[in-house]
């Protein structure tokens, strides 16, 4: 506390500020007292709000000291708000965390030129720095799709560093036809994710999976996890 600190009974009085008065516990080892340097000892209690410009250790050069072993790396917060990121486990870039975010958006389904209509179409997603999990669910009221893979839209663009690696699953119930296994593909600078199937006993490469394959009883249900920009 700044200016001239003054104990009288129960007040400290800082000297500064008329209304820089708290009240402090009174009794025992817990009452407060002055050293010799004009620094308080002993266990303050404050009912409402401290100010201080700046808090440091007895000798004014580094960051306080906290009785019984704690330390600032072990106090508890609640509810703080953190502007810019925070440091995890080091200093270095990658330890360095500047986002965390949980939302929803509207996913919609491209099959070519021809129209759909939903019944439900939702998705929800965590983001954790740069990578994105995303999760859809569609079902449909009218679709008439074509033989062009399908597409679904994204929360938010993906980056460049990891064309053609992020893969995620997707399950279909009522396809118009069987197919031996199906997977979802995020591609470089993309902001959709890709449908793909594999047939013939997977011993060929796979294709798209393609909006002929959906009908107004088909289920969608997608999980993807990639890295946005």
């Amino acid at each position: 506390m700044a200016g001239q600190t003054r104990i009288d009974g129960n007040l400290i009085d800082t000297g500064t500020d008329p209304n820089d008065i708290v009240s402090v516990s009174v009794g025992d080892a817990r009452y407060p007292r002055l050293s010799e340097d004009n620094t308080l000892a002993g266990n303050l209690t404050v009912d409402g709000q401290v100010r201080s410009d700046n808090v440091t250790d007895s000798a004014g050069s580094g960051a306080p000291a906290f009785p019984n072993g704690m330390s600032a790396t072990g106090a508890a917060l609640t509810d703080p708000e953190i502007t810019g990121g925070i440091y995890l486990g080091g200093t270095g870039a990658a330890n360095y965390l500047d986002d965390y975010e949980e939302g929803t958006w509207t996913p919609i389904l491209e099959i070519g030129a021809n129209s759909v209509t939903y019944n439900q179409n939702s998705g929800f997603y965590t983001k954790i720095g740069r990578s994105i999990t995303a999760v859809v669910f569609m079902t449909f009221s009218a679709i008439n799709g074509d033989n062009n893979a399908i597409q679904i839209s994204l929360p938010f663009t993906a980056n460049s560093e990891s064309p053609k690696q992020c893969i995620g699953s997707i399950l279909i119930d009522n396809l118009t036809s069987a197919r031996d296994s199906t997977a979802v593909q995020v591609g470089d600078n993309s902001t959709t994710v890709t449908g793909l199937e594999f047939t013939n006993g997977g011993t060929v490469s796979h294709g798209g999976l393609t909006g002929d394959k959906l009908t107004t009883s088909s289920t969608v249900r997608i999980t993807v996890t990639y890295d946005a920009n």
